[in-house]
C-alpha cells in the first residue's frame, strides 16, 4: 500500500490527483543535449573546470566571454552566468564591507549567533506546525500528500514555502555564515556594538548567506539542465525545466510517503529492540542519560522516528566499514540517534516566544548553548558502550570544518551538525539531527571516508532475484517464471554464436521476457549530483536496450544455455527496464527505457490489484485491477510500468507553482522584473480521485458508500 495512516490521518489516499498536468513549453534543447558528452563543448568545460564558473571568486569574465558558444542552450547558459556573476559580485563586495566593519564581534559570537538563528527557525517551524496540527478538525479525514503540500508565508515577502523548502533554506543557506567565521582569529573585542546593530547585523549577514546560497543553487540548475534561463532588456526568468524537476519532486515526495509507511509498518518492532536501552537527556544545564522507558512520549517518537530515517532499503547495498576507521557506518548512526535524544530535550530549553526584540543577543544565544566536548564524549561513550577515543573519533567525523575535496560532496550540516567552538565546547544545529535525512548521510560519511558508493551493485542484482522469487511465491495465479543465474566464473556473462554481453537481470514470467539493468545509484541532493545520477542511468537506459536486442535475436540459443524451456510458436513479449535503488525517475523513461524500483516492480508480481484508498493496511475502500489472468500480466505489464500507480499518485498533484521574486542584493529587496517560476506540490484533491484515468478499472469496498470523499480534508 502506497497511501498511509500515521497518527493524525484516519483515512489514507494512494492518490490524490490534481488534474491540471504541467504544461511544457517547447524546449530551446533536447535532454540528450543536456547530457551531452563532447568534452570540448562550453558546457562541459563548464562542468570539467576547464573554463572556471561563475560562482567560483576566482572567475574570469574575459575568458567567458570569448569562449566558443555553438547551441542555444550553450548561449543560455553563457548569459545566465554573466547574471550569476554580477549578483554574486554584488553579494561578495557587501559582505567584505560588513564583516571589516563588524570586526570587533568575536568567532565564538558569530558562530553562537548563526546556530541561534538556525535553532530558532527550527523552534518557530515547530511553533508553526503545532499550530496548524492543533486546529485540524479531528472529525475530518486527513490526507499524506494533503499533509506534505501545505504551506506557510511568515516570511518578509509573503512567499509561499513548505516546511521542507524553509527547513532546507535555513540549514544549507548558513553554510557561509559559518564558513566565513569558522576560521576567523578569536581577536580582543576593542568596543562594543549595541545590541540592535549586532543581531541587524547577523540577520542582514544571514539573508546574504541564504541569498548566496540560492543563486549557487541556480546557477548549477542552469548548468545541469534543471532550470531554463530567460533575459530580455531588465526581465529576467528562471523556470523549472519538467522533464528533469517533474521526476525529482514526485521522488522527494515518494521518499516521504514512503517513510510515512515505513514508521507505521516498523514502528513496534524498533520499539522492542530498544526500550530496555538508555539514551542521553539534558536536564539542569548538563547533559545526562536515562532508560528510553523513562523519556517524554516526544523524545521517544522522534527516537523511534530516527532509528526508521537510517532504515531505507537502498542502504542494504552500500558498505558499513570505514577505511582507516576505528569505527564503522553503524556506530555513526548510534551516536547520531543519541545526539537527537539530547536534541529533543534541548528544545525544551530554548525560549518558547521565537520573538526577537529587546535584548536580542541574548536571547538569541539562548538557541544556541554550548556543549560540553569532555561531558558529551563521556556520557556517550558510557550509553554506548565503546571506548572514548572512538567516541571522540565520531565526533570529530560529525564535526562540520567546510573541507573541500576532490570527489567527495561539499561539508553540510545535514552530515555535519556539530561545529566546534574551542577545544572543551561544541555547539549543536538540532534540525540536521532531530530529522536525519538517513540515505544522504549514510552516503556522505561514506564518500567523506573514501568509500565508493557503488562497489554493492551484485548485492542489488541479487536483492532484485530474490524479491522476485518471493513476490511470485506470493501471486495467487501461480505464475511460472524462470532467472537466468548462470554458474561459471563470468556468472553473469553470455556467450552465444560469438556475441557477448554482461547481463545484470533476465528473467521470464510466463511469456513475458524481461531484460534489467540495475543501477544502485546514489542520493540525489543536489543539481550536480541529481545529473550524475540520471548520467548513471542514461548509460543503463543505453545499456538495457543494447542487450534487450542480443536477447531478442538469440533467445533460443539463450534458452537452451539456460535450460529453459522455448516454444517456437509462443509469442514472446520482450521488455527492457532500467531498476534503481533509489528510486530516482522511477516511473518514467526520460531516456527511453522505463526506469522502475523494487517498490514498484514487486507491487505487481505480488498482487493482481493496488490499493488506492485505505483505511489501514488491511482495509482498502477502492483498489485497481492490474490483472486477472496469465495472459493479463503479460499484456498488462507494459501499461504498468509506464503509468505506476504509486507514481501516478503524485505526478497529477505536481505542478508549476506560482512565480516567486528574485531579490536584488543591491538594495535586498524583490526585483519585479526578476521571477523564478519552480515546480511542487500543488493543490490535494481527493474528490477528483476517482474521476482519473489510471489505466486500469477500479473496484470498491461494500462499504464504500458509507465515507463521504467530499468531506474529506486535503488543506
Amino acid at each position: 500500500m502506497v497511501g498511509c495512516l500515521y497518527k493524525l490521518f484516519k483515512v489514507s489516499f494512494a492518490t490524490n490527483i490534481y488534474t491540471i498536468n504541467p504544461k511544457v513549453d517547447n524546449p530551446m534543447f533536447s535532454i540528450n543535449e543536456v547530457f551531452n558528452d563532447d568534452k570540448n563543448s562550453f558546457i562541459n568545460k563548464i562542468r570539467d573546470n576547464k573554463i572556471l564558473s561563475p560562482i567560483r571568486p576566482d572567475f574570469k569574465i574575459e575568458e567567458w566571454h570569448n569562449a566558443k558558444k555553438n547551441t542555444a542552450l550553450e548561449q543560455e547558459v553563457y548569459e545566465a552566468g554573466v547574471f550569476i556573476y554580477e549578483l554574486l559580485s554584488t553579494i561578495r563586495k557587501i559582505l567584505k564591507e560588513m564583516n571589516d566593519y563588524n570586526s570587533s564581534i568575536s568567532r565564538t559570537e558569530f558562530l553562537k549567533l548563526f546556530s541561534g538563528l538556525a535553532n530558532r527557525t527550527n523552534v518557530t517551524m515547530v511553533n508553526m506546525t503545532n499550530s496548524f496540527f492543533k486546529n485540524l478538525n479531528i472529525n475530518k479525514n486527513y490526507t499524506d500528500l494533503g499533509i506534505l503540500s501545505q504551506k506557510f508565508n511568515n516570511n518578509p515577502l509573503e512567499i509561499e514555502f513548505s516546511v521542507h523548502e524553509i527547513i532546507i533554506g535555513t540549514i544549507d543557506g548558513m553554510f557561509y555564515n559559518v564558513l566565513g567565521h569558522l576560521n576567523d582569529d578569536e581577536h580582543e573585542i576593542l568596543h562594543c556594538f549595541d545590541d540592535n546593530h549586532v543581531i541587524e547585523s547577523i540577520k542582514m549577514e544571514n539573508q546574504l548567506s541564504q541569498l548566496y546560497y540560492n543563486f549557487e543553487q541556480y546557477w548549477n540548475c542552469i548548468l545541469y539542465g534543471q532550470m531554463s534561463f530567460t533575459r530580455v532588456n531588465d526581465e529576467v526568468k528562471l523556470k523549472s525545466v519538467p522533464e528533469l524537476i517533474i521526476p525529482y519532486v514526485i521522488s522527494d515526495n515518494r521518499k516521504s510517503k514512503l517513510h510515512i509507511s515505513n514508521t507505521l509498518l516498523l514502528e513496534n518492532t524498533i520499539l522492542n529492540s530498544i526500550k530496555d536501552k538508555i539514551f542521553l537527556t539534558f536536564k539542569n544545564k548538563s547533559i545526562s542519560y536515562d532508560k528510553f522507558s523513562n523519556l517524554n512520549e516526544k523524545n521517544k517518537q522522534n527516537i523511534i522516528l530516527n532509528y526508521i530515517s537510517f532504515m531505507d532499503k537502498s542502504l542494504r547495498f552500500l558498505p558499513n566499514e570505514l577505511p582507516n576507521k576505528s569505527f564503522t557506518i553503524d556506530d555513526v548512526i548510534r551516536v547520531f540517534v543519541q545526539l537527537s535524544s539530547l536534541c529533543n530535550d534541548l528544545l525544551n530549553v530554548f525560549p518558547k516566544n521565537d520573538e526577537i526584540k529587546k535584548n536580542g543577543v541574548i536571547k538569541l544565544k539562548k538557541y544556541s548553548p554550548t556543549i560540553k566536548t569532555q561531558q558529551l564524549t563521556n556520557k556517550l561513550s558510557k550509553v554506548l558502550n565503546i571506548s572514548i577515543s572512538k567516541t571522540s573519533e565520531i565526533l570529530d567525523f560529525l564535526t562540520f570544518n567546510g573541507e573541500f575535496k576532490k570527489n567527495t560532496p561539499r561539508a553540510d550540516f545535514w552530515r555535519n551538525p556539530l561545529i566546534k567552538l574551542n577545544e572543551n565546547e561544541f555547539l549543536i544545529i538540532i534540525e540536521p539531527i532531530l530529522h536525519p535525512v538517513g540515505v544522504r548521510c549514510f552516503e556522505g560519511w561514506l564518500l567523506r571516508a573514501g568509500v565508493s558508493v557503488d562497489v554493492k551493485g551484485k548485492e542489488f542484482e541479487s536483492f532484485i532475484k530474490s524479491c522476485i522469487k518471493e513476490n511470485i511465491s506470493k501471486n495467487p495465479l501461480k505464475l511460472s517464471y524462470d532467472i537466468m543465474e548462470l554458474e561459471t566464473k563470468n556468472k553473469d556473462t553470455l556467450s552465444i554464436n560469438g556475441e557477448e554481453e554482461e547481463i545484470d537481470l533476465l528473467f521470464r514470467v510466463e511469456n513475458l521476457i524481461i531484460l534489467a539493468e540495475a543501477k544502485c545509484v546514489t542520493t540525489s541532493d543536489s543539481p550536480i549530483s541529481y545529473w550524475y545520477t540520471l548520467k548513471a542511468i542514461k548509460k543503463g537506459s543505453e545499456q538495457a536496450e543494447r542487450k534487450l536486442s542480443f536477447v531478442q535475436r538469440n533467445f533460443g540459443d539463450i534458452c537452451k544455455k539456460l535450460n529453459w524451456e522455448f516454444d517456437s510458436k509462443c509469442e514472446y513479449q520482450f521488455q527492457s527496464l532500467v531498476i534503481v535503488s533509489s528510486g530516482v525517475g522511477a516511473g518514467f523513461d526520460i531516456f527511453g527505457t522505463p526506469i522502475i524500483d523494487t517498490v514498484i516492480f514487486n507491487n505487481y508480481l505480488k498482487s493482481p490489484t493496488f490499493p488506492l484508498i485505505s483505511l489501514d493496511h488491511n482495509k482498502h475502500l477502492a483498489h485497481l485491477n492490474l490483472y486477472e489472468s496469465k495472459s493479463d500480466f503479460v499484456s498488462n505489464f507494459k501499461t504498468y510500468i509506464s503509468h505506476p500507480p504509486a507514481i501516478e499518485t503524485i505526478k497529477y498533484c505536481v505542478d508549476f507553482l506560482p512565480s516567486i521574486p528574485i531579490v536584488d542584493p543591491k538594495d535586498m529587496n524583490a526585483n519585479e522584473n526578476w521571477s523564478f517560476e519552480r515546480i511542487g506540490l500543488g493543490q490535494v484533491d481527493p474528490n477528483v480521485l476517482l474521476k482519473h484515468n489510471f489505466h486500469f478499472p477500479i473496484s470498491f469496498s461494500d462499504d464504500f458508500g458509507e465515507y463521504n470523499l467530499s468531506e474529506m480534508v486535503t488543506m
